[in-house]
């Protein structure tokens, strides 16, 4: 399945929300990672045809998901951040009141046990989040979807339900479904995508393959110098510097000056510092 997303558009009373978004992925598992209000949310509802964009064009599967939704709303499901449930239900009751709507057969005790959702005839407020995501995600499957759109999916959510979230997406992912999720977990990225968008501020920082992310590359050095500020350096005041450097320059670093630290630093920093030269 075959995703091509060009210049998305989007803005709230005047204020732009989403900017010239543009990306193509043929990949099983598609993560937009960013820092809350970067835009996931408005992009996802746009993917499950919630909102419509003020420009640009979505096509899946040769689907022009803004002038044809109904034709894509028959291949994907949706589960918000939040889970949308019945909440004075149970979860066999929420099953079999969401299989009724979406006219599909099954069998609620089946889903509860495939989704290690506990057997109980309580509400389901009175359940974990984790417990209601996993009951979400169950019912989103159930009209067998190809295309399932998860927003922030194990946001707030203990550990436990988080693996077991993990994975049934990876499930999916082997049956040839595609995933689309949006997230501030980098550790979930890397666990479950296979394609990366991050977005800031609703601009795309960087677009590509989870391999091509810069994992582990960069590094922040401080040293007992004072340098003339250039695109590396992050800080420069009494003696010290504090610079920004690949793996591949540590060693001629080292040999050169006093280092004082080293710091490896991930996704979410580098994001803080994306208005820097990182070359």
């Amino acid at each position: 399945m075959k995703i091509i997303c060009k210049n998305i558009s989007k803005s709230f009373s005047g204020k732009r929300v989403l900017e010239g978004i543009t990306f193509e992925s043929k990949e099983s598992c598609v993560a937009i990672l960013g820092a809350n209000s970067a835009g996931k949310t408005t992009l996802l509802k746009i993917f499950a045809t919630i909102l419509k964009p003020d420009f640009g064009d979505i096509k899946i599967d040769q689907i022009d998901i803004v002038k044809e939704p109904k034709k894509i709303r028959r291949i994907l499901s949706f589960v918000p951040e939040n889970p949308f449930l019945l909440r004075e239900l149970s979860a066999i009751d929420n099953i079999k009141h969401f299989s009724y709507l979406k006219k599909v057969k099954v069998n609620p005790k089946q889903v509860i046990e495939q989704f290690c959702i506990p057997f109980t005839n309580n509400p389901v407020r009175t359940l974990s989040k984790g417990i209601q995501q996993r009951l979400m995600v169950a019912i989103a499957l159930m009209s067998n979807p190809r295309l399932l759109i998860l927003d922030e999916p194990t946001n707030s959510i203990d550990r436990e339900s988080k693996e077991v979230l993990w994975k049934l997406l990876v499930q999916m992912k082997e049956e040839g479904k595609i995933v689309l999720l949006s997230t501030h977990d980098e550790e979930e990225v890397l666990a479950l995508a296979d394609y990366v968008i991050i977005l800031d501020q609703g601009r795309v920082l960087f677009s590509g393959h989870v391999k091509e992310l810069p994992v582990g590359k960069f590094y922040v050095v401080q040293i007992q110098d004072q340098l003339l500020l250039g695109s590396h350096t992050l800080s420069d005041s009494n003696g010290k510097a504090s610079l920004l450097v690949e793996y591949e320059e540590l060693p001629k670093l080292i040999s050169q000056h006093k280092v004082l630290g080293i710091k490896n630093i991930g996704l979410k920093e580098l994001l803080d510092l994306k208005n820097k030269q990182l070359s």
